[in-house]
């Protein structure tokens, strides 16, 4: 009698829970239904609140360019950084870093290495942007000149890139309807004074 009412109860049991699964789906479907109504509702922005805050840092160098000549216009290259006051504002500011360059043309021996031909934009723009070469620009206005000025003004800038220009210093020439993509910065002193000989006036 002790086994058979315990199999009774264990079958109502399992009965109980077989039923109601069996009637939870039907209670079940009509909120089913309603949840697509529901989910405009639950697309809520997030809260700002909730969100980790963002630190931003940064260092900012600024380059300051010092050149430095005596009374007479000779230039001075003996100086150190805590010869040098920099102040932003009123307030004094750190000096980082400081870096002596001479820019003689590479004729000295502030040129540590050969000097490096153009060949290539990668090499133009490489060198071009050191710090110890010189970059020269000439725009030559022949709408604006006239014939006979253009003879003189040919020979005077021949003769300073001749007289003037060093190893390491780059020149380029322009003209009034060339953009500035096409001009090149080079060294071949000689092809630019060749091409400086040739300059005539359009002006009437």
């Amino acid at each position: 009698m002790r086994t058979l009412s315990a199999s009774a109860v264990a079958l109502l049991l399992i009965g109980g829970l077989l039923g109601h699964a069996q009637q939870q789906p039907q209670q079940q479907q009509p909120q089913q239904q309603q949840q697509p109504q529901q989910q405009p509702q639950q697309q809520t922005a997030p809260d700002p609140a909730t969100q980790p805050p963002i630190f931003r840092s940064g260092i900012n160098f600024v380059r300051v360019d010092v050149i430095l000549t005596d009374k007479n216009g000779n230039p001075v290259g003996d100086l150190q950084p805590g010869d040098f006051d920099v102040t932003e504002d009123g307030k004094p500011q750190k000096i980082e870093t400081f870096k002596l360059i001479k820019l003689d043309g590479g004729r000295a021996q502030s040129m540590q290495e050969p000097v490096r031909e153009i060949r290539t934009d990668y090499d133009e723009e490489a060198e071009a942007g050191r710090d110890d070469v010189r970059l020269f620009a000439i725009f030559l206005d022949d709408y604006h000149v006239k014939k006979g000025s253009s003879l003189s003004v040919r020979k005077q800038l021949s003769t300073f890139v001749q007289n003037n220009l060093g190893p390491s210093d780059m020149i380029g020439v322009m003209y009034p309807l060339e953009s500035t993509a096409s001009v090149r910065m080079t060294r071949n002193h000689s092809a630019v004074v060749r091409g400086l000989q040739q300059f005539l006036g359009r002006k009437y």
